[in-house]
């Protein structure tokens, strides 16, 4: 992906015009990369301030915004509005869980405070997301290369409403959680 973005050259031989939206598509999606770990981050902190019911609505706005905008856009831009629905829709969940900082039972203060052995536990419990996400971006790599083998670039929207959808089961374990 990243040659794609920098145009260090092809992709598992992906070339012409699904190389071009990989390039359009992570030119929009900057933002979105900076918004996802921004929205990750305030939702746990909802969550572990006893509000895990904003942080299911906020992942539910996040994935429904994503479904909902990113489908017409992607029609009417391609990859641009598959890229811009997304980022809507993360700002959508930011949004949201900002409303927690505003409830009069939100206990969250922001504190200066820097602890080399908080840090290294804050690594470590970290290793499990970051492993869970790079297996998600894993899977999704060969999904796209299977979708785009046997059905061609034009259901790419398809595929990225599926797996949309399949996210939902993450917030229906956030609540449960809860």
């Amino acid at each position: 992906l990243l040659g794609a973005y920098t145009g260090a050259g092809t992709i598992f031989g992906v070339t012409g015009g699904v190389l071009d939206g990989a390039r359009t598509y992570w030119a929009w999606f900057l933002p979105c990369a900076l918004l996802e770990p921004l929205a990750f981050y305030l939702s746990s902190l909802c969550y572990a301030d006893g509000d895990g019911r904003l942080s299911a609505f906020a992942y539910t706005a996040q994935l429904v915004g994503n479904c909902a905008l990113s489908v017409p856009l992607t029609m009417k831009f391609g990859y641009a509005g598959c890229a811009v629905g997304t980022t809507i829709g993360h700002i959508a969940a930011v949004a949201v869980l900002l409303l927690h900082l505003r409830r009069a039972e939100n206990s969250l203060a922001f504190v200066r405070h820097f602890s080399l052995a908080d840090s290294g536990r804050i690594c470590v419990c970290a290793l499990g997301d970051a492993s869970i996400r790079l297996c998600q971006a894993v899977l999704t790599l060969l999904l796209n290369l299977y979708v785009i083998a046997r059905f061609g670039e034009g259901r790419l929207p398809v595929l990225a409403a599926a797996l949309a959808v399949l996210g939902l089961s993450e917030a229906f374990d956030g609540v449960a959680t809860a």
